[in-house]
């Protein structure tokens, strides 16, 4: 089974999402949390911010530059809700994340769903 829903008014910063599904007249079951990060072009370009953990307020502060030329495994999603499923090595091109188009991935912005690097789930990465 599959869901996908789009949040057209989402907070500022770290929102967590989850999917409660009915089972029963008194049974539930929820899925995991999936964390996302709205307002990255507010944060100073090189850095992101990463929750340690949902229930934590408290955050920590990577740099981008870590990741340039590290090739991971990712799940990407385009705003259409279509996942594609690459191994590639990123680049960091003005303080944004970039991979090179090819015919998996077509040019434009996606996020990452899944990686190798759990910190860069909910980031934002350009194919050009």
């Amino acid at each position: 089974m599959e869901y996908f829903e789009v949040d057209y008014d989402p907070y500022l910063g770290w929102s967590y999402y989850r999917i409660k599904q009915i089972i029963g007249d008194k049974d539930s079951a929820f899925s995991g949390v999936a964390p996302v990060f709205y307002g990255l072009d507010r944060v100073q370009k090189g850095t992101m911010i990463v929750p340690i953990d949902p229930n934590d307020p408290n955050t920590k502060v990577i740099n981008l530059s870590d990741y340039h030329d590290q090739k991971l495994l990712l799940v990407l999603r385009n705003y259409q809700g279509e996942e594609v499923y690459i191994s590639e090595r990123l680049k960091l091109v003005d303080g944004k994340l970039v991979i090179l188009a090819d015919d998996r991935v077509a040019q434009g912005i996606y996020v990452v769903v899944a990686s190798t690097r759990d910190e860069l789930i909910g980031m934002t990465i350009i194919a050009e």
